[in-house]
């Protein structure tokens, strides 16, 4: 698990990284700040949504449990412990 977060973490580094060096090779582009202030921020929440989500995938906080035969009962959901 660790080696997918690493390559994650390098995949959106690099990303917001090609958009930054983009940003500033644009001509006319007066805020370029304002514009590279909005590209990390936006690189920094995207990459973070992609962690959270990953993680809560890799370790559930609910389980279903599923019953034995069909018919034998419902769908039932447990804390993790």
């Amino acid at each position: 698990m660790p080696g997918v977060v690493v390559t994650g973490t390098i995949f959106f580094y690099a990303l917001g990284l090609l958009t930054l060096i983009g940003t500033y090779t644009m001509p006319s582009n007066k805020d370029k700040g304002l514009t590279a202030t909005l590209v990390v921020l936006t690189t920094v929440c995207t990459w973070l949504m992609w962690l959270i989500t990953f993680m809560m995938q890799v370790n559930p906080l609910i389980y279903p449990i599923m019953p034995v035969a069909e018919g034998e009962g419902e769908l039932n959901l447990t804390l993790a412990e």
